[in-house]
């Protein structure tokens, strides 16, 4: 078996464009001159959208290669969620196309059919996501470096976290339009990364947004991202304004798209705890999933907007198997075994075994492995959210995921500004 990427053909020779032509519009990409390597040949029979398609293919860490094994293209997306990293996933057969050896560009009407669906499926998303969880740590901690600053605050209202809404961007590099919503003035990533050094006040749905788009700006790039995110796709504000903008429509309106939490397709919405269905895909595939850990009973007090920066294999696994519910269920345990431990009439031998099993739920993988971003909190883990939930509220905790196209719009955005820079030669996130 051959890897054909190391016969790749010089990028400027695959991503230059001919200039406009002064009767019209400026022309395609022309097609690289034909060569006498099979990978050459490849590329050649390939429409520039296709091979702009590989090559983003090839960014997020699939490989092509020639197999004599095979007699057709065969697309082996393996288990990349499950690995420490893409090497790891790439070192174990993960995320490759194989086509049969020194058949040049006849392969190419069949790599033509299945590169956009490869593109699209659950092996490049997962491995997107590998790319993300970098992104989050990095960011999570200079967002929570800048509300332990206060600079960056939560509203509060008579010394308590304000049960009304209220928001202040930072800075001037924000404008209102209207409905209480925000859009950058000038440069997207320039308005977001304002928040981490100039003062501003922010609720945690806000918060996750600006986290998850700031991520967004951390794999792209200033350049790119601005490309990407138009100033109303940066979209900040109240709920129904909010659910106006091309971002929060999705958690508007979950029929905006094929796909739910980047990973799941709606038709799967429902079959079973949406933990299991992600969990299908490994630890991976929780990487800057977004929701809420929400109080049981239904109240406001013990809400809380989340990113999940990172998971446990072990979590990863346990959600996979038992569910979402089984932060529910641990937490639910723990309200009861603490209620019991403050009974009349306990003593230290009826309160040991409490106290034992207490600590086996703290020390369970999706409390104390699932480490999540909240605003004004930073990067924390779900158990410290639900020992601070329990002691000062006797509450206890929910996952729930949002379910929405969002994370698709947010990867397809990506994908269509790499393929377009990689195209016109303009610089690409490595």
């Amino acid at each position: 078996m051959r890897r054909l990427a190391s016969l790749v053909l010089p990028a400027v020779a695959l991503a230059c464009v001919l200039p406009a032509r002064a009767d019209g519009p400026p022309v395609a990409p022309p097609r690289p001159e034909p060569a006498a390597t099979p990978r050459a040949a490849l590329e050649a029979a390939l429409t520039p959208d296709l091979r702009g398609e590989l090559a983003f293919l090839e960014h997020l860490g699939w490989q092509l290669v020639e197999d004599p094994s095979v007699q057709d293209v065969t697309v082996v997306e393996g288990r990349p969620g499950f690995r420490a990293s893409i090497d790891e996933a790439r070192a174990a057969g993960d995320l490759r196309i194989r086509v049969p050896a020194g058949r040049g560009a006849a392969v190419a009407p069949a790599l033509a059919r299945v590169l956009p669906a490869t593109a699209d499926g659950v092996g490049s998303r997962v491995a997107w996501q590998q790319r993300l969880r970098p992104a989050a740590e990095a960011v999570g901690r200079r967002l929570g470096a800048a509300a332990d600053a206060g600079v960056y605050k939560f509203p509060r209202l008579l010394g308590i976290t304000s049960p009304l809404f209220m928001f202040s961007p930072p800075g001037t590099s924000w404008v209102e339009r209207g409905e209480g919503v925000w859009v950058p003035r000038g440069s997207s990533a320039a308005a977001l990364l304002d928040f981490e050094s100039k003062p501003s006040l922010a609720e945690c749905l806000v918060g996750q947004t600006v986290m998850i788009l700031t991520m967004q700006r951390e794999l792209l790039g200033d350049a790119a991202f601005d490309e990407a995110y138009e100033p109303d796709a940066v979209a900040l504000g109240p709920l129904p304004g909010f659910h106006a903008t091309p971002l929060g429509r999705h958690l508007a309106d979950t029929s905006t798209s094929p796909w739910q939490a980047l990973v799941v397709r709606s038709s799967e919405v429902g079959t079973a705890d949406a933990g299991s269905l992600i969990g299908r895909y490994g630890a991976a595939a929780f990487h800057g999933m977004t929701g809420l850990l929400r109080d049981q009973a239904g109240t406001d007090r013990c809400n809380e907007n989340i990113v999940v920066v990172s998971i446990s294999a072990a979590a990863a696994e346990a959600f996979r198997t038992q569910g979402f519910a089984r932060i529910g269920t641990l937490t639910q345990e723990w309200l009861d075994l603490a209620t019991a431990e403050r009974g009349k009439f306990m003593t230290a031998a009826k309160a040991a075994p409490i106290r034992r099993r207490i600590a086996e739920i703290r020390a369970d993988p999706v409390l104390a492995e699932l480490r999540v971003y909240i605003h004004p909190y930073g990067i924390t883990t779900v158990l410290d959210v639900a020992e601070k939930k329990l002691k000062r509220d006797k509450r206890n905790l929910e996952l729930f995921p949002y379910l929405s196209g969002r994370d698709d719009e947010l990867y397809q955005r990506y994908r269509r500004v790499w393929k377009a820079r990689f195209l016109r030669g303009a610089p690409v996130p490595r």
